[in-house]
């Protein structure tokens, strides 16, 4: 038993350190939205897409906008969808009217396409987005 606990505290303990640091989803929108009114929008969509891969609705809707709008990000109609689709899939009312213009830019195999790439996203708990 000894032996046992020996090799699997160690383990344990490298598990642990090579997991990656969860940053506070709600800090990072808040820390966001201020970088996007100060007009830093890079680092603003790096901090929204944080906040988004961790589950936070309105992070999501902002990077269908930002795509939308290439806003810090090249214009995407493609990954706008994604997101749009995203927050849509977790009560975003607003999102359907974004994913709904994106679809207008897109042709139908694009639609599709990010369809799939949507499903991606949400199957893998939003970190298979792009």
């Amino acid at each position: 038993m000894r032996r046992i606990v020996q090799f699997l505290l160690p383990a344990l303990f490298l598990a642990l350190l090579s997991m990656p640091a969860r940053s506070d989803p709600q800090g990072d929108f808040a820390k966001a939205k201020q970088l996007e009114q100060d007009g830093n929008l890079t680092e603003a969509f790096e901090l929204y897409r944080s906040a988004a891969t961790q589950g936070h609705v309105e992070a999501q809707l902002q990077l269908g906008r930002a795509h939308a709008n290439g806003l810090g990000v090249p214009q995407n109609f493609k990954a706008a969808y994604v997101w749009y689709d995203v927050a849509v899939k977790n009560g975003s009312n607003p999102g359907i009217y974004g994913r709904r213009n994106a679809e207008k830019k897109m042709s139908d195999e694009e639609i599709a396409e990010a369809k799939t790439l949507a499903q991606r996203c949400n199957d893998s708990g939003y970190q298979d987005c792009e």
